[in-house]
């Protein structure tokens, strides 16, 4: 799959040798240059735009999926502030829910497949986000900014305390839970007092 500055999309016909052949589908995606791509690691299916309008100055988030190669998109830029979005990336062995893109003012993170964003982190200042790639073996957002190199982000805590479909915020952490399954019941034991709200989403 491949993005281009006049804001098309194609995708290589998998039915034929690779690059042989590209289908144009960007058909449902706004005008603008298109700044990052990316294929989902759990289905052929699923894929990922952001797109920037802010050479014809406006500041509109654009970010897409679409769950069908391309067929249908899906705006899922969900309560993103208004500001351009370079880049998008997909965590593995999370559904496609758990994103990270790149905007004008840091990292945003969903852990909803886009419904909700945040501000990821309160080190990063407001500045321009261009690349964003994981650092595998030490389980980090790696961040590549303008002006201010490149920045790292540990996931560990994110990924191990927040299972898909919560409402914790980035910022803090005052609930830890261990969740086990016994006879089709789930045990939750929370390691802080007080009143708790649990969404489960299925």
């Amino acid at each position: 799959i491949i993005g281009t500055s006049n804001g098309l999309v194609w995708l290589s016909d998998p039915k034929k040798e690779l690059g042989e052949n590209w289908l144009n589908i960007s058909n449902g995606l706004p005008p603008g240059y298109v700044s990052s791509v990316k294929l989902s690691a759990s289905s052929t299916e699923k894929c990922f735009v952001t797109l920037s309008t802010k050479q014809q100055n406006n500041y509109t988030s654009h970010v897409y999926a679409s769950y069908d190669a391309g067929q249908h998109w899906k705006n899922i830029h969900g309560n993103l502030p208004n500001v351009p979005v370079y880049d998008i990336f997909v965590y593995p062995g999370r559904s496609d829910s758990l994103l990270f893109v790149g905007t004008d003012i840091g990292v945003y993170a969903t852990i909803t497949a886009g419904a909700t964003w945040e501000r990821l982190g309160d080190d990063m200042p407001f500045i321009p986000v261009f690349d964003i790639e994981l650092d595998s073996d030490k389980n980090r957002l790696i961040a590549g900014t303008f002006a201010r190199g490149v920045q790292t982000f540990s996931l560990t805590e994110l990924v191990k305390k927040y299972a898909v479909g919560t409402e914790e915020t980035f910022h803090s952490t005052p609930i830890e839970w261990i969740s086990t399954l016994v006879d089709s019941e789930l045990n939750i034991n929370f390691s802080s007092e007080g009143e708790h709200t649990l969404k489960i989403i299925d």
